[in-house]
C-alpha cells in the first residue's frame, strides 16, 4: 500500500508541477494584459484629447454659425427696406408725373390767359383807334 501512496503521491507532485507552470502562464499573461491594458489607457488619453479639440471646434462652429444667423438677418432687413425704397421710389414717380401735368395745365391756362388778354387789349385798341378815327 505504501508503493500505491508513493505512485499518487508522485501523480500529486506531477499535477502540482503541472499547476504551476501554468501559474507561471496565469501571471505572464496577466502582465501582458497590464500593458495592454497601460496602452488603452494612453489611448483614452489621446481620444480624450481628440474629443476635446472636437468640442472646441464644434464651440467655434456654433459661434460662426450665429454669425451667418446675424448676417442673414441683417440682410433680411436690408432686402425689406430696398422694397421700401421701391415703392417710395414708386410713388414719387406717380407725383412727379401728377405735378408735370399740373404745371403743363396751369402753363397752358397762363399762356391763354396772356393771349386773352393780349387779344382783349388788341381790341380795345382798335375800338379806340376807330372811335378816334371815327
Amino acid at each position: 500500500m505504501n508503493g500505491k501512496f508513493a505512485g499518487v503521491n508522485d501523480q500529486f507532485a506531477g499535477v502540482n508541477g503541472k499547476f504551476a507552470e501554468m501559474n507561471g502562464k496565469f501571471a505572464e499573461v496577466n502582465g501582458k494584459f497590464a500593458g495592454v491594458n497601460d496602452q488603452f489607457a494612453e489611448m483614452n488619453g489621446k481620444f480624450a484629447g481628440v474629443n476635446d479639440q472636437f468640442a472646441e471646434m464644434n464651440g467655434k462652429f456654433a459661434g460662426v454659425n450665429d454669425q451667418f444667423a446675424g448676417v442673414n438677418g441683417k440682410f433680411a432687413e436690408l432686402a425689406t427696406q430696398i422694397a421700401e425704397l421701391r415703392s417710395e421710389l414708386a410713388n414719387v414717380k406717380v407725383a412727379m408725373a401728377d405735378f408735370k401735368t399740373g404745371i403743363a395745365k396751369w402753363a397752358v391756362g397762363i399762356i391763354a390767359t396772356i393771349l386773352l388778354g393780349f387779344a382783349g387789349m388788341s381790341a380795345a385798341i382798335f375800338l379806340g383807334l376807330a372811335r378816334l378815327v371815327g
